[in-house]
């Protein structure tokens, strides 16, 4: 269950940011392009493992009913990992299944809607049996000459977190709102609204709002450039609460048809409203390269550094990630994936000033081979080194994860 303390309402300084952010004209757009995602530490010990065992993107065959169409699916996964981290100083082997269900919706032309469902077994008594639920709905609308658009996305999961060694259950809900317009054939401006909330069992809730304004230029046919300014509160409990802002210069390249480059460089600056801690500057960084070299090969490289909130009261985090990709089409049907990952984390605590009290050190691998049947199933197999060394006694790991999945969209 979500942690039971009492859930905070909207500061008075969160409101003013809000109305300024109603009353000022532009829309939020990232610096960086907001299509290109760029990689993040996962605090899952299986990896970034959101979406439901063997679902992989594809039509399958729609269910339509007039303007709705409807693309239902199921799955089933088994992983078998070796000394998984379930509690500080304990690991066990572990068996894992899950079985989702799945159900993707066009409503109308504005609107799509995404829901998974996923049942969990894990063979240790120690740890729970969980039923996960992701859902998103997205939309889009104009009136001239703005374009809007709306996102909502929910998930619950009970994951063995790596930064508190345990299983634990978070509820995520992030809210957006968008508004963008042209104002000539090269600039453009935008302006971004988004509430982000995160209960955790057993841990701070966290309660963030932000507002973005972005002006960007194209200075050619194939380069974009874009500048952003984001402004927000957020609110934590057991910790002090938090106000920041956060400059950013970004780019988009297409370099040629195969080569595309996305990236962007800035800063955020944290003011804790309460304790001694002084006002915290952390430099933030993002890259995406993605080469595709030959119709079936793609090759891509990104990077990220972002500060965070941690699961322990008191501390924030700042954590830097590189990670490598690669997939290839192998004798027509059968797919190679394969990717290395690395990202670095420290944790400090902010009640009596900034002082370093943990730093973790994470390294992955993996290689999968994937193919389809019967025109809308998958199936693949797979296998994943991932550890952590960490400072603090009794969070580092090391563990070996086989798997298979089979998938089908009906």
């Amino acid at each position: 269950m979500a942690n039971s303390s009492p859930r905070r309402r909207l500061s008075p300084v969160s409101r003013i940011m809000l109305v300024l952010c109603v009353l000022s004209s532009g829309t939020f757009v990232p610096a960086q392009d907001a299509a290109v995602t760029f990689p993040e530490a996962s605090d899952d010990i299986y990896g970034n493992d959101e979406t439901a065992p063997g679902i992989v993107p594809g039509t399958g065959s729609p269910i339509a009913f007039g303007t709705i169409v409807l693309r239902p699916r199921i799955g089933y996964g088994y992983t078998y990992s070796n000394r998984v981290r379930i509690a500080p100083s304990q690991t066990r082997d572990l068996e894992r299944h899950r079985v989702s269900v799945g159900l993707g919706a066009n409503l109308g032309e504005n609107w799509t809607a995404d829901y998974t469902g996923t049942w969990s077994t894990l063979s240790d008594d120690n740890l729970d049996d969980t039923l996960n639920h992701s859902l998103r709905l997205n939309g889009a609308f104009s009136y001239d000459p703005w374009a809007f658009g709306v996102s909502q996305t929910m998930s619950t999961t009970d994951s063995i977190i790596i930064e508190t060694a345990r299983q634990m259950r978070v509820e995520r809900y992030t809210t957006g709102l968008t508004a963008s317009r042209g104002l000539t054939e090269r600039m453009y401006t935008s302006i971004a609204l988004q509430q982000r909330l995160r209960y955790a069992e057993n841990a701070p809730n966290v309660f963030e709002w932000s507002v973005t304004p972005s002006l960007g230029y194209r200075i050619f046919p194939r380069t974009t450039l874009n500048g952003s300014v984001g402004i927000g509160h957020i609110v934590v409990t057991e910790s002090p609460d938090i106000l920041y802002y956060s400059p950013q210069l970004g780019a988009s390249w297409q370099i040629t048809d195969k080569l595309s480059a996305n990236g962007f460089i800035g800063w955020q600056m944290r003011d804790y409203l309460a304790g001694s801690a002084e006002s915290q500057e952390v430099p933030i960084h993002g890259v995406s390269i993605v080469h595709r070299p030959f119709e079936y090969t793609t090759l891509s490289f990104g990077g990220s550094r972002s500060v965070g909130n941690s699961y322990f009261a008191g501390l924030t985090t700042e954590t830097t990630t590189w990670s490598f990709d690669a997939s290839q089409r192998l004798f027509g049907h059968i797919t190679l994936s394969a990717g290395f990952s690395r990202s670095e984390a420290e944790y400090s605590q902010t009640l009596f000033g900034f002082t370093l009290v943990r730093e973790d050190e994470r390294q992955a691998h993996y290689v999968r081979l994937s193919t389809g049947f019967l025109r809308h199933g998958q199936v693949s197999v797979g296998y994943r080194k991932s550890k952590n060394q960490s400072s603090a006694t009794g969070y580092g790991y090391s563990t070996d994860q086989f798997s298979f999945d089979v998938s089908y969209r009906f």
